[in-house]
């Protein structure tokens, strides 16, 4: 992995975008020098770095030493005055809405962009990892391209597991505390850089070849008793064999009478009238309620329904009758009619018979004769106009119209009537579906009653078989947990037995390398433990040699079986990390990751800020000639002028391919100047 080109966006000092386009490492020249002065952003560079392999796990926010645990949206934005979040305080003062790393690196397989950033909308963030590549990655992504967040985060981990970044990207200042930490984390994540595996199956066959070697060559006492307890562990594993192969065959048996069970319960469920039938007399007042129910709602409609039932059910008949009674209603040639009519019952009784009489006096054929003449010359005027659409009175057609109008606007009533003949429908079918159900009951053959019955007992007694079965299943559960319990103690103590054993050192070569290769293997379930343990420490100590010229001190540094260092001098006594200083258990650790680079094979680049710290200038030399030409294909630098002055600038110069210089007036606002060397050699 060689980084090519590395470009921060508001992130800690380096507010807006800044690319640093990386020149190539050759054999002869793999540094890489960026220099500033303290608070210009080399802590900032390096941390953008791990941040683009770390994202926001705890080996990222932990490293925020401020006395509390980060969460991710404050080791992102802040809290308080203690930690102001990695955002960039001015982009965030300004609104920006993005802020993170992108890093675009040369491996075997090809090129890789990888790019880490996080969106920023009214407070709300929302994290964002994606990988380019001019390859395709086995088993992750498509189309070269990879956005899904856990495909991407496994890509990076595949390069460099989150646990190690720590043994490439440090600060020199931190790396003392590498030497002294003789904790699990550590032992882990050497485990990690390593790439050592789990491998159970070779802790049992170990542990089984001790076992018979131990059986082979114990005295006849304890070889008897550990042949007993072998034979006990025999006998109950045989036990437990026996007894899985019962549990195996209740399982079965069960399963056949589930499906028998299955297909009675289907037999009797098509049965229609089983459940009906247990229960008839519940049918027949069903079915009572239901015609109560039914003549009720039909006496109410038979009341609520009179002569004018086609009025209610017939809006459209009651729309065109109220047209023609309003039509009826203004038209005037029918109040003449009527008044003309009023008018001819009065006046020929006034003519004819009320004073002063004609004389001479008219004789009753004469009156009758105008009468007729009367009625013939008023008929035109009181016959109803042609128009007229029914024969009724002025009055009657006001009266017939209002009743029209109650019955067109009646829309509630309307529809309560019509929801009373639905329900009246609705409790017939339920009345008539009640009482073929109970026909059909009544008619049902003794026959047909005596299958149900005989399905009935057949299913109940499959039931019960079933009920014992799973009784005796959770006996053998309960049986084979037992042995087990039991099969683990034996285990137990034939290895007390074992351990017994061995002092006699009958076959002592054999069960010596085997016993220190199953405690190897019991702690890290790896066959390659031991001989990466002795190679790191044969690289620890040449290169601690190479790097501590000046010591008297330490005349070996040896790791135990945890990797923890252990320091002795030359009659092999162990030196306490108290007698050894700040510096050289800085060059120690410095030699411990040269080693552990070069056992594991991770071509990585290697960035280091503030690389001098504590060392003193003899040291810092051999830092300068010996670890950093040599301590991985690309190095990265970071450091202040009064790490490297120009006497130091001189010596590393040979092996520098490129410099940029860190600029930072304010704090908050790191600028990359690109071929700017630290030091002009010319006016030295």
């Amino acid at each position: 992995m060689i980084f090519n080109r590395i470009h921060i966006e508001n992130l800690f000092s380096y507010y807006g975008s800044h690319e640093v386009f990386l020149p190539k490492p050759t054999e002869a020249k793999p540094i890489t020098l960026i220099s500033g002065r303290n608070g210009f952003g080399k802590t900032s560079f390096i941390n953008s770095i791990k941040l683009l392999f770390l994202g926001t796990s705890s080996l990222m926010t932990d490293d925020v030493q401020i006395g509390r645990k980060l969460t991710q949206k404050t080791y992102l934005l802040g809290n308080d005055q203690y930690w102001q979040g990695i955002f960039n305080a001015q982009a965030r003062k300004e609104d920006a809405k993005k802020f993170g790393v992108e890093i675009t690196w040369t491996e075997k397989k090809g090129k890789v962009t990888a790019k880490r950033f996080w969106s920023y909308n009214f407070g709300e963030i929302v994290p964002h990892l994606e990988i380019t590549t001019d390859f395709v990655e086995d088993g992750l992504g498509n189309n070269k391209k990879i956005d899904e967040l856990e495909e991407a985060e496994e890509f990076l981990t595949r390069r460099l597991p989150k646990e190690i970044t720590s043994f490439f990207f440090y600060d020199g200042e931190k790396i003392q505390a590498m030497a002294e930490a003789q904790q699990l984390g550590l032992i882990q994540n050497i485990e990690k850089l390593l790439g050592l595996a789990a491998v159970d199956t070779l802790q049992d066959q170990l542990r089984n070849a001790i076992r018979k070697w131990k059986s082979e060559g114990n005295s006849n006492k304890e070889r008897a008793n550990l042949i007993k307890l072998n034979s006990l562990m025999s006998q109950k594993e045989a036990e437990k064999i026996g007894t899985l192969a019962d549990h195996n065959e209740f399982e079965a048996e069960i399963d056949v009478l589930e499906r028998d069970i299955k297909k009675h319960e289907r037999k009797l469920a098509s049965f229609q009238t089983l459940a009906a039938q247990q229960d008839s007399h519940h049918l027949k007042m069903r079915m009572e309620t239901a015609r109560k129910n039914y003549e009720n709602i039909c006496e109410r409609i038979g009341s609520d329904l009179p002569f004018a039932a086609p009025l209610w059910a017939s809006l459209a008949l009651v729309d065109e009758a109220s047209t023609h009674l309003k039509a009826a209603a203004g038209d005037t040639s029918q109040r003449l009619a009527e008044e003309v009519k009023a008018i001819f019952l009065k006046l020929p009784a006034k003519l004819l018979d009320e004073p002063p009489h004609a004389f001479p006096q008219l004789t009753d054929t004469q009156k009758n004769l105008y009468r007729k003449k009367f009625e013939n010359i008023l008929k035109q005027y009181t016959e109803t106009p042609i128009i007229s659409y029914f024969s009724l009175k002025p009055p009657e057609i006001g009266a017939l119209s209002e009743r029209m109008a109650y019955y067109k606007e009646a829309k509630n009533e309307r529809k309560r009537i019509a929801d009373d003949l639905r329900e009246a429908s609705r409790l017939n079918r339920d009345w008539q579906q009640i009482r073929f159900e109970l026909e059909e009951i009544e008619q049902l053959s003794p026959e047909y009653i005596k299958e149900i019955s005989a399905r009935k007992e057949a299913l109940k007694k499959l039931e019960n078989e079933k009920e014992a079965l799973i009784l005796k299943l959770g006996a053998c559960k309960q049986k084979i947990s037992s042995l087990e319990t039991e099969l683990k103690r034996l285990e137990y103590e034939i290895k007390a037995q074992e351990s017994n054993n061995k002092r006699l050192e009958i076959n002592a070569h054999h069960i010596a390398r085997a016993e220190q290769a199953q405690n190897v293997f019991e702690s890290y379930k790896t066959q390659l433990r031991i001989k990466y343990r002795e190679d790191i420490e044969l690289a620890v100590n040449k290169y601690v040699k190479k790097l501590l010229d000046s010591n008297n001190l330490i005349e070996k540094i040896e790791l135990n079986e945890n990797f923890e260092l252990r320091y002795k001098d030359k009659k092999g006594n162990d030196i306490g990390l108290a007698n050894i200083s700040a510096g050289m258990k800085q060059l120690v650790a410095q030699g411990l990751l040269w080693a552990l680079s070069e056992i594991s094979g991770n071509n990585v680049p290697v960035v280091i800020g503030t690389p001098m710290a504590r060392i003193d200038r003899e040291h810092q030399e051999n830092l300068l000639k010996i670890y950093f030409p040599q301590a991985a294909q690309q190095v990265i630098l970071l450091p202040t002028n009064s790490e490297i002055d120009i006497e130091k600038y001189k010596i590393l110069k040979p092996w520098i391919n490129g410099e940029f210089r860190l600029l930072n007036p304010n704090g908050q606002n790191t600028t990359v100047e690109c071929d700017v060397e630290m030091y002009s050699l010319g006016d030295a």
